[in-house]
């Protein structure tokens, strides 16, 4: 169930992902048609979620909707690949900037005969795949 501050529903995501700090959420619906009705059934779950897209941003949220589909016999559909090409990005993005910021305190400790404890170099900042982006 979707939690009332986001939006006020009935309606039963088959994933919500939710960052309460940062006010993001993230809607996942797998479908499973028939390999002819990919389309339809993308559509058609997208539209059903619209509105609470609507809803969320008017409670301060963002909320992110990805219908995704694969097909009876196997075919996975062009939303699915859309859909972890962005996750897939956002988690590599931030592997980068740890990285990054892993080898530069490498490099200015590098005359240093002990080195500090410091906290994890991650970045907070919210890079969660978003529709459209």
């Amino acid at each position: 169930m979707f939690p009332p501050e986001v939006a006020s529903t009935g309606k039963r995501p088959d994933l919500l992902l939710l960052s309460p700090s940062e006010k993001i959420a993230l809607c996942i619906e797998l479908t499973v048609p028939n390999e002819e009705n990919v389309h339809n059934a993308h559509a058609s779950k997208a539209k059903r979620y619209k509105e609470l897209e609507e809803e969320a941003a008017a409670n301060g949220w963002r909320l992110s909707t990805w219908p995704i589909e694969v097909g009876a016999r196997g075919f996975v559909a062009w939303s699915t690949w859309y859909f972890l090409k962005a996750l897939f990005t956002a988690i590599k993005r931030q592997l980068e900037l740890v990285a990054l910021r892993c080898s530069f305190y490498l490099f200015v400790s590098r005359s240093e005969a002990l080195w500090q404890a410091v906290p994890w170099l991650a970045d907070r900042t919210s890079s969660s795949p978003q529709r459209g982006s």
